[in-house]
């Protein structure tokens, strides 16, 4: 009669054992989950302010000197962000500056901030500017004289004739 509840002990101390093991999972599991919404969240962010970049470069590319995005106001502008079904999963919030030279706009500063919806603290921000073409675009090489190096470019010189 000396081992009555020896089994029950035994019981009691791996059943600890388990639920501690069961719990530390469950964690493990939980962070893990929040750790692949976040990432889901940034790679989201980052797509939307991709987008906000891309939608004003094409307003850019019909209205060229539209710094206002049609608003005649200055920005920020704030945009929804839908999905292909339709559906809004963000928004972005466009920021615009130009540089103008001899009464030309020649580029065009563009922050585009964008925010998952129902994740206001995850945001991405992304800054690109965006130039006019210039003359060297449209150049060509024509005719070389004088000291080449060696280097012969009558292969290059246009038949005029």
């Amino acid at each position: 009669m000396k081992n009555r509840g020896s089994i029950l002990l035994l019981v009691l101390v791996f059943g600890g054992i388990f639920f501690v093991l069961l719990a530390a999972l469950a964690d493990s599991v939980v962070g893990e989950h929040r750790y692949q919404n976040m990432l889901v969240a940034k790679a989201t962010s980052f797509a939307i302010a991709e987008a906000g970049l891309e939608h004003y470069a094409w307003f850019l590319s019909r209205y060229p000197n539209d710094l206002t995005h049609g608003t005649g106001q200055p920005g920020p502008y704030t945009l929804a962000y839908n999905n292909i079904s339709g559906t809004q999963i963000g928004t972005y919030e466009l920021s615009v500056s130009g540089v103008s030279a001899c009464g030309s706009m020649q580029s065009v500063d563009i922050i585009s901030k964008g925010t998952p919806t129902g994740q206001t603290s995850t945001y991405a921000t992304l800054v690109a500017r965006y130039g006019a073409p210039t003359v060297a675009q449209y150049s060509s090489f024509v005719a070389a004289t004088g000291n080449t190096h060696g280097v012969d470019f009558s292969s290059l010189t246009p038949n005029y004739a």
